[in-house]
């Protein structure tokens, strides 16, 4: 009974399956065709641009680490997260200190709120160098409260770091 249903259905959609089979692989193609060189000359220069610093407790640059995501024509980013196994705030003194050695600058902080309750449920903190824009990400926030419902929730970080773009990466 299943089968003779699935088999008229499949006849009689024929065309639309096949459609909906082809359509990634051509859209995917046509993004190759039409940005690839660009995309992959913006993905190798934001890579090149990375900071040279190690991961936190390793001795694994930052640009192996991080993985570079692209939507054309020219918004590319690089983006990972890691867990915490120590204290998050020796974690961001570490990216803080190597950061402004290396001509950084610190650019601000936002608490994360998720407005379903209302409570603080991230850090970010901001660091610029000329037109590039590297972001460290907190969650549970550093000093999450002992009543939060986050309290219990493995912490991890995370980097983000993106070329800024008028109001793409403005605070």
């Amino acid at each position: 009974m299943f089968w003779e249903i699935l088999l008229k259905y499949l006849s009689k959609n024929k065309k639309s399956i096949i459609i909906m089979i082809l359509f990634p692989f051509i859209y995917i193609f046509l993004l190759d065709f039409f940005y690839g060189d660009k995309l992959e000359q913006g993905e190798k220069e934001l890579r090149e641009k990375i900071p040279t610093v190690f991961l936190y407790n390793s001795n694994i640059p930052l640009n192996e680490v991080l993985e570079i995501y692209s939507k054309p024509p020219d918004i590319i980013s690089a983006m990972n997260s890691f867990p915490i196994t120590t204290n998050g705030k020796d974690v961001k003194k570490y990216y803080t200190d190597k950061l402004l050695e290396l001509g950084w600058k610190y650019s601000g902080y936002e608490a994360q709120i998720d407005h379903r309750d209302d409570e603080h449920d991230a850090d970010r903190f901001f660091f610029d160098k000329g037109e590039y824009r590297m972001t460290l990400y907190f969650s549970p926030p550093l000093d999450v409260k002992k009543g939060s419902k986050y309290f219990y929730k493995e912490t991890s970080y995370g980097i983000y770091f993106a070329k800024t773009k008028k109001g793409v990466l403005d605070k």
